[in-house]
């Protein structure tokens, strides 16, 4: 018989990911993310939420650990920003996850800053494991951090030096 041309399209990204890791290709997580979509940066050593400390819509408000709650200052927007970045927003605050004062240092603060596009906003997901991410700035290189590790509420969110440390790992989970 004739032969048909068949074209074949993928209309379910995260079950191609998924597939893909079932054959030892890729990490099987969320590597798409979705725009409209919200979601929930989880840190691998204390379990909380990445969180605009107050629900703060302050230009400069820091960025801390809180015991998830389902607050929008808890959820966020992952947008492509071209070349393996990504800009993130807070839902709350519609204010960006910004490396203060632009600093190379490591230690330096996390806080959310109205968008400007600026390299101290835009960030690289690397997967570390299923689902699990290290959050790379593309002005220093360095990641987000709970500082020293803590699992105390309200510890502060800081860019270091990566180690692989769980306290540097985030699970990213969509809404």
């Amino acid at each position: 018989g004739s032969g048909t041309n068949l074209t074949l399209s993928n209309n379910n990204t995260s079950g191609l990911s998924r597939l893909k890791y079932g054959w030892g290709v890729g990490t099987g997580g969320n590597d798409v993310f979705y725009s409209g979509a919200y979601y929930r940066f989880l840190n691998m050593n204390s379990g909380q939420a990445m969180d605009v400390n107050g629900a703060s819509t302050t230009n400069g408000a820091s960025i801390i650990q809180w015991p998830q709650n389902g607050g929008n200052n808890q959820q966020w927007i992952i947008a492509d920003n071209g070349n393996g970045y990504y800009k993130i927003t807070n839902r709350n605050s519609s204010q960006s996850l910004d490396v203060n004062g632009s600093s190379t240092t490591a230690g330096a603060t996390i806080i959310q800053w109205p968008w400007n596009g600026g390299n101290n906003q835009q960030w690289q997901l690397t997967s570390t494991s299923a689902g699990i991410y290290k959050v790379i700035n593309r002005n220093s290189g360095d990641v987000l951090d709970v500082n020293n590790a803590s699992k105390t509420n309200g510890a502060s969110i800081i860019q270091w030096t990566w180690s692989g440390g769980s306290n540097q790992q985030w699970q990213i989970i969509q809404e």
